[in-house]
């Protein structure tokens, strides 16, 4: 795999995200703090790119938002590709309509997303709760929803710790489950939770879960080369992903990679999106002065 010329890099008071495709379009989240007339603002954006050159075609944004006084940049989003692609951050997830160059929140967190799934329009949300009466030690919430009409598939509460993942697949039919991940005591347990029935319906607003032991995920063992990203339908959304700045210590490795991959100057590398049918595919890598550019890059035997 050879790197290419750089097709945009890092921009001072932002911290930019893995790529993601989107058909021929690429979209590279980012989060900036930018100061006008005295105030402080930070706002989450996706570069929208050129999929196969790399060349900027437009941006979206969400409105800006104030923090706190002396609060840090929040984390920067990650980008759940394909079709339908979204932004999906601590605070909520915004439907990203590049083509249009807006994003649409289409869900808003006020205590904070923990984990996030797609399939289609439908989405799986862990959000966490904050403590109260029924569950003084705070715990999770549940749900899944179509965000396209607006219904709410399934919603569960749960005491305990946060999800280490949230999913939906396909059954019988029309129908879709959805699966929460966590663990307790050294034990792995996913709550299985059927959402739509063989015929498409919602099987009820309140969610009923099996719960059964998984096995534990292992570490995938580190091998030379620089970290390969593969394309996701899920994302930790509390849990930062990979981060890209001018500023080391905002710098974040890649979380959970997929496996790694040859390039041309590995020392260089940060990360790199899996390889298209056709081999090609974009990263980022270090340069001069702090920065680090996204560049397009070609396998020869992908």
């Amino acid at each position: 795999m050879a790197a290419a010329t750089p097709a945009m890099t890092t921009t001072p008071g932002c911290v930019h995200g893995a790529p993601a495709r989107s058909g021929d379009l690429l979209l590279v989240p980012r989060i900036c703090r930018t100061t006008l007339q005295g105030k402080t603002f930070d706002r989450h954006t996706v570069d929208i790119r050129n999929g196969a050159t790399g060349a900027r075609v437009g941006q979206a944004s969400l409105p800006p938002i104030e923090p706190k006084p002396g609060a840090p940049l929040g984390e920067v989003g990650q980008v759940l590709g394909g079709a339908l692609p979204l932004l999906v951050y601590a605070g909520g997830i915004g439907a990203i309509d590049a083509k249009a160059s807006r994003i649409e929140l289409v869900f808003e967190s006020e205590t904070g997303l923990n984990a996030v799934a797609r399939a289609g329009e439908v989405l799986a949300l862990a959000e966490k709760m904050a403590p109260d009466k029924q569950f003084p030690k705070g715990g999770v919430e549940w749900t899944v929803l179509d965000y396209g009409s607006g219904e709410i598939l399934g919603q569960l509460q749960l005491a305990g710790p946060p999800a280490e993942a949230v999913e939906l697949r396909p059954t019988s039919g029309a129908g879709m489950e959805a699966t929460l991940y966590r663990s307790a005591g050294g034990k792995r347990m996913a709550l299985v939770a059927q959402v739509r029935d063989a015929a498409g319906k919602a099987t009820g607003a309140a969610m009923k879960a099996k719960v059964t032991e998984v096995p534990v995920v292992s570490r995938v063992p580190m091998v030379a080369g620089c970290a390969l990203l593969a394309a996701a339908d899920a994302v930790r959304a509390d849990v930062a992903g990979l981060a890209v700045s001018e500023e080391a210590a905002r710098n974040v490795a890649a979380p959970a990679p997929s496996g790694r991959a040859k390039v041309a100057d590995p020392a260089a590398c940060v990360a790199i999106l899996q390889p298209d049918a056709r081999g090609e595919t974009f990263g980022w890598f270090t340069a001069a002065k702090g920065k680090a550019e996204l560049r397009a890059a070609r396998c020869q035997n992908p």
